[in-house]
């Protein structure tokens, strides 16, 4: 029979007890609830789902144990376990990896500990995100299985590595600077998440990733960008390890535009842990919008920052897709931007000096599918005389950009003309 979860009360959340067994044999468990403070501790595991086909069954005890203390952990592994959760291939793998063969492990796994089914639940978990991992022992990054090139990647830490599914996710910018201890696994292999940070600076400052730029895509540059923003955050928040440093929400958004995640919804909520609370009084993650709600919601958020009516945004609006059937002045945050970073990253410019910028959105119960202007108020300077539609695909012009930051290192040739 299916698990069946019970309901978690506020500021509750759930852990999983792996019992121990050896590889071969089937994989038990049990879950057990309650606030932090009465909760076992716990390892907080990073990962990607993989294929979504929840296949494999771990067996599961009859009922979610709430605890009173983390001494209440009295749970008869004699008892029949007669509940299935049915988790992906990659979690399969994961959890036999994990398992000890003496000794339980206490572990929070968001596809387990979450009833994935239930979006209220989703919703006020994803609220609770950044204070679980933080009150983890550790955060456990599982890369997947070993392969060919996994010796060779733990050896030199970049090129390889950095391939890996994980890198590109954007939940786990999050897991990871919010963690006390983080540590990279793959198969057998693990790697402290410092010793791999600086290994990819070394490789950065060689010129290592511009080489893979040319004839590949930008799955190490994403990389980088995803790690030296995990980097930024962790540092921030050394003097003050109980409250987490957090960022400004243009700065999070912009820099994580290229990031991946299975449900667009996430590429706003799998933020919030990370901004400030003032930028996300108005971003609660709520799972029965629709996507172009949520995107909306964001964009105006993204205007009044500060308290101060902002466009810079208005730089990453490109191509759009016709899914979400978004306002023009809304960007579609589940579009990778591949072309050269847009120019509202590098700074704010002020072409209207001091002048106030005017506009005035439409009410929220007056949206609708047809219906959602932006008003906003100008100067006339110049008319625009062609308009050309952009080009399919990748930027036409990225490999000449990529060849031209590369050409630094030929050197100017010689004339022996004298002037």
């Amino acid at each position: 029979m299916a698990f069946e979860y019970e309901p978690l009360s506020s500021g509750e959340y759930r852990v999983l007890i792996l019992f121990p067994a050896s590889w071969s044999q089937q994989l038990l468990c049990a879950l057990v609830s309650g606030p932090p403070h009465s909760l076992p501790k716990y390892e907080a595991v990073s990962y990607t789902w993989g294929q979504p086909d929840r296949t494999h069954p771990v067996l599961c005890n009859n009922a979610t144990k709430t605890l009173n203390g983390p001494d209440d952990l009295d749970i008869d592994t004699s008892l029949r376990f007669e509940r299935v959760i049915y988790v992906t291939e990659n979690l399969k793998t994961l959890l036999h990896r994990f398992r000890h063969e003496n000794e339980s492990r206490y572990l929070w796994i968001d596809s387990i500990c979450i009833n994935q089914n239930d979006l209220s639940e989703r919703a006020a978990q994803v609220q609770m995100m950044m204070t679980i991992y933080h009150l983890s022992q550790r955060v456990n990054i599982w890369l997947g299985e070993e392969d060919e090139y996994t010796e060779p990647a733990f050896g030199l830490l970049g090129h390889l590595l950095l391939r890996r599914p994980w890198f590109k996710r954007l939940w786990v910018i999050q897991e990871v600077v919010v963690s006390k201890q983080a540590t990279v696994i793959c198969g057998n292999r693990s790697v402290d998440w410092n010793h791999l940070f600086d290994a990819c600076q070394v490789l950065e400052k060689r010129d290592l990733f511009f080489d893979d730029v040319l004839g590949r895509p930008y799955i190490s540059v994403i990389s980088m960008g995803i790690l030296r923003l995990a980097y930024h955050v962790l540092h921030s928040t050394v003097e003050n390890e109980d409250a987490p440093s957090t960022l400004a929400l243009p700065e999070v958004i912009l820099r994580t535009m290229n990031a991946e995640s299975s449900d667009p919804r996430d590429k706003v909520y799998a933020l919030l842990g990370m901004i400030r609370e003032q930028d996300r009084q108005n971003l609660r993650p709520d799972y029965t919008k629709s996507v172009r709600d949520v995107y909306i919601q964001m964009a105006r958020q993204l205007c009044l920052f500060n308290g101060k009516p902002c466009f810079t945004f208005i730089g990453i609006i490109s191509q759009k897709t016709a899914t979400h059937r978004l306002p023009s002045w809304v960007p579609d945050w589940s579009v990778s931007h591949q072309a050269i970073d847009p120019i509202a990253r590098y700074g704010r410019f002020q072409a209207s000096k001091d002048s106030a910028l005017c506009m005035e959105f439409p009410r929220e119960d007056e949206i609708t599918d047809t219906r959602c202007c932006l008003k906003v108020r100008g100067v006339c300077l110049l008319t625009i005389g062609t308009i050309q539609h952009p080009s399919p695909g990748k930027s036409p012009d990225r490999d000449d950009h990529c060849a031209t930051l590369n050409s630094y290192r030929d050197p100017y040739p010689t004339t022996s003309e004298t002037y």
